[in-house]
């Protein structure tokens, strides 16, 4: 068997509208997403590396994710993002607070958005792109914070796909 990431992308978010006094099949049905797949490597359309973690808060703490030679995949080996190409992170619906993700207080990851992003309990938040990735650049902007805003431990998911060039 060959070794390797492959990584297929997909969000979607669907509208439909049906007006209640419309005669017929009146309605608005809206779509915005977008759908990509990546191969093995460092290029455009390419990714080379992955991480993914169940990782656990306590009630109203914070961490922050050093995305430059710190994480290591579900494997061992220890990764060095050099561009992130997609991020997803959910908030499960039985946590009681908003998970904030950035803002860490120095080096912070900004290339892919600036600030903090609020995820609601039950919600998610997903980036990327097929292109040349977001720029992770060790010691001076390669933290990403995730901060527990709820009363309660909570366990979050969190999935980066990254190339190490």
């Amino acid at each position: 068997m060959a070794s390797g990431l492959t990584t297929q992308f997909n969000a979607t978010l669907r509208g439909l509208l049906r007006p209640s006094t419309a005669v017929g099949d009146v309605r608005a049905d809206d779509t915005v997403g977008a759908s990509f797949y990546l191969s093995n490597g460092t290029g455009a359309g390419q990714s080379d590396l992955k991480y993914f973690a169940r990782r656990t808060l306590g009630a109203a703490s914070n961490e922050t994710l050093d995305l430059s030679g710190v994480l290591a995949n579900q494997f061992g080996t220890t990764l060095t993002m050099a561009k992130i190409k997609a991020i997803a992170i959910s908030n499960p619906s039985t946590n009681n607070g908003d998970l904030t993700i950035g803002g860490a207080a120095s080096n912070a990851w900004t290339a892919m958005f600036t600030g903090t992003l609020l995820v609601p309990p039950g919600g998610a938040i997903v980036f990327g792109g097929p292109g040349a990735g977001k720029a992770v650049t060790a010691g001076t902007g390669d933290q990403l914070k995730v901060a527990n805003g709820g009363s309660a431990p909570v366990n979050y998911d969190i999935l980066i796909i990254a190339t190490s060039v």
